[in-house]
């Protein structure tokens, strides 16, 4: 056998266990454009090897148009030295019309002596399968976090009564009493101003309410991501069980968050991370002699650590480890969907963060960290 044939052979047999392995192989010359792709690449997008054109277009005029535009980016910023190899995903146009997603990976294998890239070669792997099984993942993330706040607004369906009953009954009694001024002879107009702007403040308030149940059940994953004073968000969730925690006597402290914390967020995501944690915390101390809960913040220029803190007993160590488990509940039929922790900490991981019940402490800490900076993803 001569050296050529023994070459052929080789080439032959590494193309049979790329072939095997799913992968198809190209070859590009960028002097002259030419481009050489295998069985397994032609296959991949239901093409004839015999009758498909060994040139550049035909890899460039099946890229999905979306994709064009990166995918030239990351294989110029490979052949201008920018990274050490070309990997990109995008979509490619399979025979029969549908889209193909492909993970494409490559090198410059050869240059000339001034340097310049002379050949860049690679593979392509059909992910389409992968993509489909994470978009279903994503969509159940969405049912489970869509889920966890119908169940949540359940908890809370009582209170909310309270959090807009009390409120109107103020709203009540102050247009009785202007009505009885603005009657009276001996009209105080101060007196008025007064009840005016009280009626008004209250109203915000009630409105503040509304806001705040309509944005925790809107759909927020696709949310832009946002900068926003972390005290807001806390405040939106005291808003939300102000009255209840009153019926209760309990105490909400939540002077120990940075009145000046600016993060870049999904904002209502992590509201619901927040009221979550709170109303976990009102079920753990609403039956003991002292009621309170605090939140507190700490950063240190790059991360921010949110910490929500109770008087309630502290978790035994034998369910420490389970908290975050979907479905795990230690609360009575009715009172929870064992969602909620998980979803939190899906959320968080999503915002880059954190969450961690700290175990052996007492008072009862939960804390997440997240990053002041923020570049959420659907992962």
């Amino acid at each position: 056998m001569t050296q050529a044939e023994e070459l052929q052979k080789q080439v032959e047999r590494l193309q049979f266990v790329l072939w095997g392995a799913g992968l198809g192989s190209w070859d590009w010359n960028i002097q002259t454009n030419a481009v050489s792709f295998d069985r397994g690449w032609c296959e991949m997008l239901g093409l004839n090897l015999a009758s498909t054109p060994q040139v550049l277009d035909t890899w460039d005029s099946r890229v999905h148009p979306d994709d064009k535009a990166k995918t030239y980016a990351d294989i110029m910023a490979h052949v201008r030295g920018e990274k050490p190899f070309y990997e990109n995903i995008h979509r490619m146009k399979h025979a029969q019309g549908h889209w193909v997603w492909i993970l494409d990976k490559g090198r410059v294998t050869e240059r000339d002596s001034s340097g310049s890239p002379v050949r860049f070669s690679g593979t392509h792997l059909d992910i389409t399968q992968q993509k489909q099984a994470q978009a279903e993942l994503e969509e159940q993330r969405m049912i489970n976090v869509h889920a966890s706040r119908m169940a949540l607004l359940g908890e809370m369906a009582g209170g909310i009564a309270h959090e807009i009953n009390s409120p109107l009954a103020v709203i009540t009694m102050l247009a009785a009493q202007l009505s009885e001024h603005l009657q009276s002879k001996q009209m105080d107009p101060k007196r008025v101003v007064n009840c005016a702007k009280t009626l008004e403040s209250t109203a915000f308030r009630i409105a503040r309410i509304v806001t705040s149940m309509k944005n925790l059940t809107r759909e927020s994953s696709q949310e832009p991501v946002t900068r926003v004073r972390l005290k807001e968000l806390v405040e939106d969730a005291e808003i939300l069980v102000h009255e209840r925690f009153k019926v209760h006597g309990i105490t909400l402290d939540s002077s120990g968050v940075d009145p000046n914390l600016v993060i870049s967020c999904q904002p209502n995501e992590i509201s619901q991370v927040l009221l979550n944690l709170i109303q976990n915390a009102r079920d753990a101390v609403e039956n003991t002699a002292e009621k309170w809960i605090r939140v507190e913040t700490r950063e240190d220029g790059k991360t921010v650590q949110i910490s929500v803190v109770d008087s309630g007993p502290a978790i035994p160590d034998s369910i420490h480890s389970r908290l975050f488990q979907p479905f795990f509940t230690t609360k009575p039929l009715g009172r929870g969907t064992g969602l909620g922790l998980g979803i939190c900490q899906r959320i968080i991981e999503r915002h880059g963060g954190k969450i961690e019940h700290v175990a052996h402490s007492h008072p009862t800490r939960f804390v997440f960290t997240l990053p002041i900076e923020v570049d959420v993803t659907n992962s």
